[in-house]
Parts: C-alpha cells; sequence; structure tokens
C-alpha cells in the first residue's frame, strides 16, 4: 500500500466529552458536550462517507511501524468518563460497527453497578447536574470493554499537569494505570492529557522531561493531547495531537476535523498558546 503523500488528507483522531439528550445542554454546560442527535449524525457521516474508522491502538502501532494509513482514518476517543459514553455513545457505535477509547479519571469512578453507589461528582460541571454527565462506574466501564472499546488514562485526579511535581506527576499515572488495571483486567497503553496545553512551554521548562519519565515508569507508549497539529502518516505516535468535537460543531466543521483538516490551525493554535493563554486559576500557575 502507498503511503499518502496528499496535502489534504491526514488522519484525524477526534475527542468527544459528554454526549447530552434533548436539544441543548444543562445550564453551565461547556461547550465541549454534544448532542445526541448531532453524535449520531456525525457516526453516520464517519459510516456513510466511507471513512476508515480504526482502534487508537491499530492507529498507534502503524505509526511505531511507520507503516501506511489509509485514506480518510479516523480515531475516536472519549474523555473523562461521563456516563453517557456507557448509555448513549456507545449504543451507537454498535450501531455503525465503529472503534473507539475511553480516557478515564480513575478517581471518580464508583466501585458501585449503578449511579449513585458512590460516585463523585466531576468537579468541573455545576452543581446539580447529575445523570448521565456523572462518572460511570467500574462495573459501567467493564462493559463497554466487554463491547470492544479500548480504555486509556486520563490521570487519575484529572489536576493540572504542568503544575506538578516530576513525583506528584509520575503517582498520578502510576495510580491511574494501576487502578485501571486492577479493576479492569488490562494495562493501558495509553494516557491522554486533561486540558489543552503545549507540552513545551516557558513556563514549565520541565514538564516535557518529568512527563516522559512518568509515562516510562507507568509504561505508556502513547500520550494523547489537545494540541491541533498533523497526525503523521508513518511518524511517531508518542504525543498524538487530537481535535476535539463540540456542540458547536456543523456538519460542515465535523466534516472537515475529520478529514484532518484542523491540522491547519496548529500553529496558530500554539503561537496563542504560548504567548496569550492564561493557565491560572484552578488549572496552573
Amino acid at each position: 500500500m502507498p503511503r499518502i503523500r496528499s496535502f489534504s488528507y491526514a488522519p484525524a483522531v477526534l475527542v468527544y466529552h459528554h454526549i447530552y439528550a434533548g436539544r441543548r445542554p444543562a445550564a453551565g454546560r461547556t461547550g465541549d458536550a454534544v448532542g445526541l442527535e448531532d453524535f449520531e449524525g456525525q457516526m453516520r457521516t464517519l459510516r456513510e462517507r466511507r471513512f476508515n474508522v480504526a482502534s487508537l491502538s491499530s492507529l498507534v502501532s502503524a505509526m511505531e511501524r511507520r507503516a501506511p494509513v489509509p485514506p480518510r482514518t479516523v480515531a475516536i476517543t472519549f474523555d473523562d468518563g461521563y456516563r453517557s459514553t456507557y448509555t448513549r455513545a456507545q449504543p451507537v457505535l454498535r450501531k455503525y460497527g465503529l472503534a473507539a477509547c475511553i480516557f478515564l479519571v480513575t478517581d471518580y469512578l464508583a466501585d458501585g453497578p449503578t449511579l449513585g453507589d458512590g460516585a463523585r461528582r466531576f468537579d468541573w460541571l455545576p452543581e446539580g447536574d447529575g445523570g448521565d454527565a456523572r462518572p460511570i462506574s467500574w462495573q459501567e466501564a467493564e462493559a463497554l470493554v466487554a463491547g470492544g472499546m479500548e480504555v486509556g488514562s486520563h490521570t487519575a485526579t484529572h489536576g493540572f499537569p504542568p503544575r506538578m511535581a516530576a513525583g506528584e506527576l509520575e503517582a498520578e499515572l502510576v495510580r491511574s494505570k494501576e487502578k485501571i488495571e486492577t479493576m479492569l483486567g488490562r494495562a493501558p497503553f495509553a494516557l491522554a492529557l486533561p486540558f489543552s496545553f503545549p507540552i513545551v512551554h516557558r513556563r514549565w521548562p520541565s514538564f516535557r522531561r518529568d512527563l516522559l519519565a512518568a509515562m516510562r515508569k507507568a509504561s505508556y507508549t502513547c500520550c494523547c493531547t489537545l494540541q491541533r497539529g498533523g497526525v503523521r502518516d508513518g511518524g511517531g505516535a508518542l504525543f498524538l495531537p487530537r481535535v476535539a468535537v463540540t456542540g458547536r460543531d456543523t456538519p460542515l466543521s465535523f466534516y472537515a476535523k475529520a478529514l484532518g483538516l484542523y491540522r491547519y490551525t496548529g500553529v496558530p493554535h500554539r503561537i496563542y498558546q504560548a504567548f496569550f493563554k492564561k493557565y491560572g486559576g484552578t488549572i496552573g500557575p
């Protein structure tokens, strides 16, 4: 199979968060929530437009082997571990026969079989915002795995990683990995970093070094980011760019994201983050 040489195409890794029912998200919800009707339309587009929807592990494996990637390849990921991934997204994915990976914030998951058995409310959600916007249970995560979904780590606490000391960062990654392995019977190969920030930044000059050391300690082979850029055919997968799908996306913007066209926004995105974005409050120094 020849390598892809097109300037207009690159593999894309899409990231979702909460999938809500109804016509609009709950009051106070951030723009990363996507309506169920829109989500199903997007998955239908991937199937009907003949995208190659690959599992994250198969995409990473091909990149590590520097093997060719088929045109129109897309990987689907979900961050945080909202219960709506289990109740709403998984049935749609099954309907269209599509693979996906969910990244879990392990300290939030409940040990009970259903919602309310010890689940913590995600700290970033408005008070009273419950239901399927709450974390899934470990039993529900186990059902996702049994249904074919891959699982990765989204750290243990969803803290801001560049703010963590090297030992704290290592503990976050190791504890999350060990919890997933204990509860689900398999070690995650991939980590997804919370928040959107550059790996290299003048305000946290040692972060990349500390992150690589922590990843080696926890045996992660892939780190998914929320940076924009090209997923390079035949390139490495150590730091993997992803693009978020949000409730503001139109069918056209989703199609562009699935084609990998949002990689062209990577340079201005990095400039904004390096010189203009503020990392204060609870998520940064």
